[in-house]
């Protein structure tokens, strides 16, 4: 869909982004996060059965050859809270019963109770699992592409239990416990076939092989993980991590997977239990009892250890691995999420510990100059890792001992959810960030209660409220659930339709 700059070597997509252009490819840390301010959300109430981290990727800079850890900590510089309304409109109006949520860059799925699959936003390519020649048609950049602006059932695909932690660049993933289905774009066999073998359809422009019809994965044992991302996708099945599509750095495990389609075995990661995969970089990441395994590029540490070290070797002039390999955590961690540029793990110990590219403070330790941070004590005590995407969100205690959810990062399209498309910097002075381009370079926090679950894609934001979703920021392919210019919409960026509030996402009956 709509194109990311390459910066060094970020997703391809068929139309460049505003947000690129302007600077911000995935810019998100933005200076010091030291302040923070409360969100209330109007008619609703939070309460969060766990603390969950969003964390993204930046784009140049330094580069930690080793995990640094965000601790606990008392920061004498954190700005006083204040409250900015964030409406919510019929927050109890739940007419489908979501349980889970999943985005992807420019679409999202919703899994419900009964087992059935929703999805909405891009379908260029059929990863909202609608034939592209009778989807909708919305223009982006003044270009049209196929979308789906309300919420459509999934065809032809079994009850499923969970969807893909994590939905890929045009692509989908929904499993039960003996089989995964996937959908979308096929060009480098991420639907676990051979591109052109058994896919229904050649989409967009470039009449790439695709399928909107759910394609089962030629996986054996129970499924217990799964993770789509930038053309290549893994699960755990049969109690072993196994990927498949493209393999240019050596993100399927090892040098001998060559063939694209083809589900290949990743050795060396014993009783795993869970696995991520990046959406804009070419890293997996997973998690094998209390350790921390990383396979695929290194050019910028995101193995854990200094490019060229630890064992790389070269893959298309990029220094990788030729499998996975531990990270050198220093404790025991219980989960991992990749962007496939930054990576960040849960300690058992309740910290966030993270590794790779740090030009905007994304690791804790500032930007450009390396200058440590202090600790974001507003997201204390305890993080467990969601997902590593293009937006910062997390679910979090709040200072009056209330739980909310905090974002920050890049709010060209005012995805950090505060009403505005604005730039904050931790000492209340306003300013384009680092990049060059609006952010909020430090955590909002939207108080109340009820909040299950938060996906975050680079340019907007999903929540699970009860059986209830709401989502905000860029919307000019239905990425919220709803036409754009509609439900409110105002317009970011220029003339991008955006939803600068909550705006509730809703299942038909």
């Amino acid at each position: 869909m709509r194109r990311v700059t390459e910066r060094p070597r970020v997703k391809q997509r068929e139309l460049t982004k505003p947000w690129c252009s302007s600077g911000l490819v995935c810019e998100w840390g933005c200076a010091t996060i030291r302040g923070m301010r409360r969100i209330t959300l109007a008619s609703a109430s939070f309460a969060l059965p766990l603390l969950a981290l969003i964390v993204t990727d930046a784009c140049v800079g330094d580069t930690p050859a080793t995990p640094t850890t965000l601790d606990s900590g008392n920061n004498a510089d954190t700005a006083a809270p204040s409250d900015v309304s964030v409406p919510v409109d019929a927050a109890d109006a739940a007419t489908g019963q979501a349980i889970e949520i999943s985005t992807g860059v420019n679409h999202a799925c919703a899994l419900t109770a009964t087992g059935a699959v929703y999805c909405w936003g891009s379908d260029e390519n059929g990863a909202a699992g609608v034939d592209p020649k009778t989807a909708s048609t919305c223009m982006s950049n003044n270009t049209s592409f196929a979308c789906v602006t309300t919420p459509t059932r999934v065809a032809n695909l079994p009850p499923m239990v969970h969807l893909a932690r994590g939905l890929g660049d045009q692509l989908s993933c929904a499993y039960s416990q003996t089989d995964l289905y996937c959908w979308g774009a096929n060009n480098h066999g991420q639907l676990g076939h051979t591109p052109g073998l058994g896919d229904v359809a050649q989409c967009g422009p470039s009449k790439i092989p695709c399928s909107f019809t759910p394609t089962k994965v030629p996986l054996t044992g129970a499924i217990t993980s799964a993770s789509a991302g930038f053309q290549f996708a893994c699960a755990i099945a049969g109690g072993a991590v196994s990927c498949w599509g493209t393999n240019g750095n050596n993100q399927l495990g090892s040098a001998g997977a060559t063939s694209e389609g083809t589900v290949y075995p990743v050795p060396g990661v014993p009783n795993p239990a869970t696995v991520s995969v990046g959406l804009v970089g070419t890293v997996a990441c997973a998690i094998s009892g209390s350790d921390a395994y990383c396979w695929g590029a290194n050019n910028f540490a995101q193995l854990g250890h200094a490019a060229n070290t630890g064992g790389d070797i070269t893959c298309n002039s990029t220094p990788c691995s030729s499998g996975p390999v531990k990270v050198p955590v220093g404790t025991s961690v219980d989960g991992v999420e990749t962007s496939g540029f930054v990576q960040c793990a849960h300690a058992t110990s309740n910290k966030l510990v993270c590794w790779g590219y740090n030009q905007f403070g994304n690791l804790g330790l500032g930007y450009s100059t390396g200058a440590p941070l202090a600790p974001i004590t507003s997201l204390d005590p305890a993080f467990s890792v969601f997902s590593t995407r293009g937006l910062n969100c997390a679910n979090t205690p709040r200072p009056d001992a209330g739980t909310g959810i905090a974002c920050w990062g890049p709010n060209v399209f005012a995805q950090v959810g505060d009403g505005t498309t604005g730039t904050k910097l931790a000492d209340g002075g306003m300013g384009n960030c680092a990049g060059g381009g609006p952010c909020v370079a430090f955590p909002e926090i939207l108080s109340g209660s009820g909040v299950k679950q938060v996906s975050a894609s680079p340019e907007f934001v999903v929540i699970l409220r009860g059986v209830q979703m709401f989502g905000w920021g860029r919307n000019d392919l239905g990425e919220l659930g709803h036409a754009p210019l509609t439900s409110g919409d105002s317009t970011c960026n220029g003339s991008v339709p955006c939803a600068l509030n909550a705006t509730p996402i809703t299942l038909p009956p």
